[in-house]
């Protein structure tokens, strides 16, 4: 009996089936007893009939020992793959840097013999470590495109990487801050192409918080000029930020500074190039606990040139004309081809 179980085992492998309990296949031992007996029983029953009570009586044998065997799918496990994607964007600070790497070296050191591979990501992916590196570290030095995050890019790259016929796994080590793409968009695709993703949060110590206090702009800006907005900002620490100022959801200005302890005014050179009203958004990527605080809005108006129409008889000079060129107005000048008589009196 044992080896007809061993034999069956192996037949049924082949299905991704196997039994959990052969010891039910000794039941099958008792279809010759039941057939002794059944032939003593239906003697004097037809051969038919007796045949078709003996064929049922097997059938329900054989049915309680495949149930008593306990069958089971056995799905095949395969070899894991994993990604760790870290974000090496400047929202990422030297201290969140450092415990992110000390994190990785470990994880690392125990990832057994899975293919592992580290990728480093600012506003694209770069591989920094293969399945053949046995130690790993991240540049000390910011790469280009550092001044962005964006973790949808990292996780397309990570779809090249991943052998095929592995179990694929991603893990995502950043603070969230992205600055381009999608990333849940693209976690719902990874999903799809059987991508594993999970995210190790690497935040800023609660106590760095960075915030736009106010901005304040002039009350008559004039289309074609340039002025200053003056921005108030605090932090609660000494603290190197990148301030993104748009226009209009356009980007006029990108630039950096390094934020004291407390209240900083900072000034931005502004164009308004049209007459109405215009929109100026700026925005602190500083790496810290807050993000929500981090942003400023200001409406301006910007009024036009005047515009005056100068309707004279002849071209001559006009002492208005150059009153109104002084004053930089728009002018426009028509001339009066027929002059009506006066009416009589």
């Amino acid at each position: 009996m044992d080896q007809l179980a061993n034999d069956l085992q192996f037949f049924l492998g082949q299905f991704d089936l196997k039994l959990l309990r052969p010891d039910g296949l000794w039941l099958l031992a008792a279809i010759p007893v039941f057939f002794v007996i059944g032939l003593w029983m239906g003697k004097d029953l037809h051969w038919f009939r007796r045949s078709l009570v003996q064929l049922l009586r097997a059938v329900l044998i054989l049915l309680l020992a495949a149930a008593l065997s306990h069958p089971v799918k056995v799905s095949k496990s395969k070899a894991p793959a994993v990604v760790m994607l870290a974000d090496l964007s400047d929202s990422m600070g030297p201290e969140v840097r450092e415990r992110m790497e000390e994190r990785l070296q470990q994880l690392w050191s125990e990832r057994g013999d899975a293919a592992t591979y580290l990728v480093g990501f600012g506003a694209q992916p770069v591989l920094l470590a293969g399945p053949d590196h046995r130690r790993i570290s991240l540049p000390d030095q910011p790469r280009k495109g550092s001044d962005d995050s964006n973790l949808a890019a990292a996780l397309r790259f990570a779809y090249g990487l991943l052998p095929a016929k592995h179990d694929w796994r991603a893990l995502l080590v950043s603070d969230g801050e992205q600055t381009r793409g999608d990333a849940l968009a693209e976690a719902h695709q990874a999903r799809e192409f059987g991508l594993e993703v999970s995210v190790l949060p690497m935040m800023p110590p609660r106590s760095v918080d960075v915030r736009v206090e106010a901005l304040h702009g002039p009350g008559d800006a004039r289309a074609g000029e340039t002025f200053d907005m003056d921005a108030t900002l605090y932090a609660s620490a000494a603290r190197r930020v990148r301030l993104v100022l748009r226009l209009d959801g356009k980007v006029v200005t990108t630039r950096r500074e390094t934020l004291k302890r407390g209240v900083n005014q900072l000034q931005f050179p502004v164009t308004l190039d049209e007459a109405g009203w215009h929109k100026l958004a700026l925005r602190i990527w500083a790496g810290d606990r807050y993000g929500q605080n981090n942003k400023g809005q200001l409406m301006v108006h910007a009024a036009g040139r005047a515009q005056v129409l100068v309707v004279q008889e002849r071209g001559e000079d006009n002492p208005l004309r150059r009153a109104l060129e002084e004053v930089d107005a728009e002018i426009r000048l028509a001339r009066l081809r027929i002059c009506p008589r006066p009416w009589p009196s």
